[in-house]
């Protein structure tokens, strides 16, 4: 009679440690479960993401080019009959690629961009001042300094080559982003 209590005992702490190791193995489960989600969850956020900067990219290259061209052709020094450049990018579109570029763009881009800009100020200004004294030449005989406008041009032509370069420059720098 002393081992009547010694079954009863034993099947009831087997019956709980069977409990604890199933709720122990339900809780493994749900453990990687939640992993597995949270490891989804940021994989597609990141697919999302690099998709956004993808076609933001996209946007401003074809800005970029777009416009690289339309200067190109309008500072062009030699000119052909009746040659006229092509339209620079609307202005809507030039604050939409700043904006991507801004929200979308890695800082080693941003600074390409910002290079690139800089030229392009450049050579819209020395433009419009090539302009403005062909109109004087035009209206006055009398020049202050006949070799500012040759100046002009022999910066224009640098600043034309650092656009392209930029240009060039940001098309790599974006690439090589997307493609790593």
């Amino acid at each position: 009679m002393a081992w009547e209590w010694v079954s009863p005992v034993a099947t009831g702490a087997t019956g709980v440690v069977g409990v604890v190791f199933t709720w122990w193995a339900g809780h493994q489960g749900r453990k990687h479960a939640e992993q597995v989600a949270l490891q989804n969850a940021s994989a597609g956020l990141r697919q999302a993401r690099e998709a956004r900067q993808a076609a933001a990219y996209l946007d401003v290259l074809t800005t970029v080019e777009g416009t690289t061209t339309s200067i190109g052709l309008l500072t062009s020094v030699v000119k052909f009959l009746g040659e006229k450049a092509p339209p620079l990018p609307d202005p809507g579109e030039q604050v939409a690629a700043s904006a991507k570029m801004a929200l979308y763009g890695s800082q080693a881009a941003q600074v390409v961009y910002a290079e690139w800009l800089q030229h392009v100020g450049n050579l819209l200004n020395n433009h419009e001042m090539l302009e403005v004294l062909s109109k004087n030449d035009e209206e006055d005989e009398e020049d202050d300094d006949p070799s500012l406008p040759y100046k002009l041009q022999q910066q224009q032509e640098v600043s034309r080559k650092a656009m392209d370069a930029a240009a060039k420059k940001l098309q790599r720098q974006m690439n090589s982003e997307l493609t790593s």
